[in-house]
């Protein structure tokens, strides 16, 4: 809701990380710039099936992949939850009462 307030309307949701993953590795196969398909990824930390940390790990770690901007946001979000972050590779870390500062942000990755 409040990436549609703040004028994104192009917002896919999944309900878990790996439905998450499947989507943005198939855009891969379509070759073509990938920030042409999949400009930015804002991930919960805890998921089912795949959490956050795993989703940005796979995401950073591919050769094509790993351009697309991971923001991590949750509740999780203290000291050891961010260097987690930071060693797989997120590109920024917020906790939900930073709402207003992952939209600035996100304003600087797309």
């Amino acid at each position: 809701n409040t990436l549609h307030d703040a004028g994104y309307r192009n917002v896919i949701s999944f309900d878990n990380g790996k439905d998450a993953w499947e989507y943005i590795s198939g855009h891969k196969a379509l070759g073509g710039d990938i920030l042409d398909q999949v400009s930015c990824l804002i991930s919960d930390i805890e998921m089912p099936q795949m959490d956050g940390h795993r989703l940005t790990k796979l995401i950073k770690d591919d050769e094509v992949l790993h351009r697309i901007p991971v923001l991590l946001f949750s509740s999780l979000i203290n000291e050891q939850m961010r260097k987690k972050g930071e060693s797989v590779g997120a590109d920024a870390q917020f906790s939900k009462p930073q709402i207003g500062s992952l939209i600035t942000h996100l304003n600087e990755y797309i």
